[in-house]
């Protein structure tokens, strides 16, 4: 099985094949093996990857000083399956998701295609997910939560407030009530003036 051969790599080996399947080190296409969809990249893309600075300063690889270093250690990590040679069949050059079969000759050439067996490191995968997962688990349950943590979530910052138009909206809210509550009666309509005047003082708006 694949994974038991990549069990029996040598951990320097291992550490390459983590840093080839990131991808932000290797550029990877995507292609349809087996009915599967899997990325894949070109021998030449592997060979720059390992030259670059970032391989340059990992730890427990094996040096690399040039390309026929770095074509001898792909050969090596390909041997424990972390991917294995591919011809690409079908559809126009450049075009996504590209029917691949594996070769029966499994031998590295800078020219020729690999498909990955590998997934590499589930570790942020796996967080990413539980996280997903939490967030949406407490947004069902927000109706539950304590009346102190929703009022937190909910309020609005004090600095964000305009204090005139807050006022302004209170002193809306009053004459509004007072025109719902007016009668045909002189007297009532007085006293609801009186009131809504009453209430405007206090909260400090001018008339």
């Amino acid at each position: 099985k694949m994974e038991a051969k990549q069990a029996e790599a040598p951990p320097e080996l291992l550490n390459v094949a983590k840093y080839l399947r990131s991808t932000s080190h290797l550029k990877t296409r995507q292609g349809i093996l087996n009915g599967k969809r899997v990325e894949y990249f070109k021998g030449k893309t592997a060979i720059k990857a390992l030259q670059k600075d970032s391989y340059k300063k990992l730890k427990n690889v094996p040096k690399i000083t040039n390309e026929a270093e770095a074509s001898r250690v792909l050969s090596e990590v390909m041997t424990h399956a972390f991917y294995l040679r591919v011809e690409r069949s079908g559809g126009e050059s450049g075009a996504r998701n590209r029917p691949l079969s594996v070769t029966t000759t499994q031998q590295w050439s800078d020219d020729q295609y690999y498909a990955w067996f590998y997934e590499g490191s589930q570790l942020m995968n796996y967080l990413g997910g539980l996280g997903l997962i939490g967030i949406v688990f407490a947004a069902v349950l927000f109706p539950l939560w304590p009346p102190i943590l929703r009022d937190i979530v909910c309020i609005t910052p004090p600095n964000l407030i305009d204090n005139k138009k807050l006022n302004n909206d209170i002193l809306s809210d009053i004459i509004d009530i007072d025109e719902s509550n007016n009668t045909n009666n002189a007297s009532e309509n007085s006293k609801h003036i009186d009131k809504t005047t009453e209430n405007i003082k206090l909260i400090n708006v001018p008339i």
